[in-house]
């Protein structure tokens, strides 16, 4: 049902997406606000079960999806970084991860009143899968479970191969989620530019 939802809903957008680079495409889609606008009942998302049928945050299985498993363990793995890789730039000063991974594992997903939902997590223990991550063939491989992967939808996963994450935003932040889109502005940077002069110092400009 949510995938067919899905698709009618994001052709409003497919548009734009296609205009962005391929095999770069970098999108936050907040599914429910677009069944929300469109008011279409059948489509709300309500229950923990419909939560799961829209929004993945595990390795699929690898013998019976190894397509889409490849696809995640390419464009979907955050990191690693916090006790594999401190210095990410996702840490902060203690080499905690700023993005709150890895997250907990949980065998279901849970709602919460006030931001995004728990996404089910599943544990080796519970039938979830993990990723052998190896950066080099000079590096050990690390064993990455279901707390690194970011959220994503299956069937939108499978037909762009980017990373794609996709969250449920169906409370008050909702609209917060939308305004800092918004009014974040664009991309800036500040470069420093620094000069010789004829006395063998230098002149610093910040732009």
């Amino acid at each position: 049902m949510y995938h067919g939802a899905i698709y009618r809903d994001f052709n409003v957008v497919q548009a734009v997406i296609l205009l962005i680079s391929v095999g770069m495409v970098f999108i936050n889609l907040a599914v429910d606000i677009l069944y929300a606008y469109l008011d279409r009942k059948e489509d709300a998302i309500r229950s923990t079960e419909d939560i799961d049928q829209v929004v993945c945050a595990e390795f699929p299985d690898p013998v019976i999806q190894p397509i889409l498993f490849n696809i995640v363990a390419s464009h979907m793995v955050h990191g690693p970084c916090g006790i594999f890789n401190s210095k990410s730039p996702c840490c902060d000063t203690d080499g905690i991860c700023t993005k709150h991974f890895p997250h907990a594992l949980l065998s279901t997903t849970q709602i919460t009143d006030d931001s995004y939902p728990k996404y089910r997590r599943r544990s080796l223990k519970d039938g979830g899968y993990e990723y052998k991550y190896q950066k080099s063939q000079k590096d050990d491989p690390i064993y990455l479970n279901n707390g690194w992967v970011v959220p994503y939808n299956p069937w939108l996963l499978k037909v762009y191969e980017a990373h794609l994450n996709v969250e449920i935003c169906s409370t008050v932040k909702a609209c917060k989620y939308l305004h800092k889109y918004v009014f974040k502005g664009s991309d800036k940077a500040q470069i420093k530019v620094v000069q010789t002069n004829n006395n063998g110092k230098y002149n610093t400009y910040l732009l």
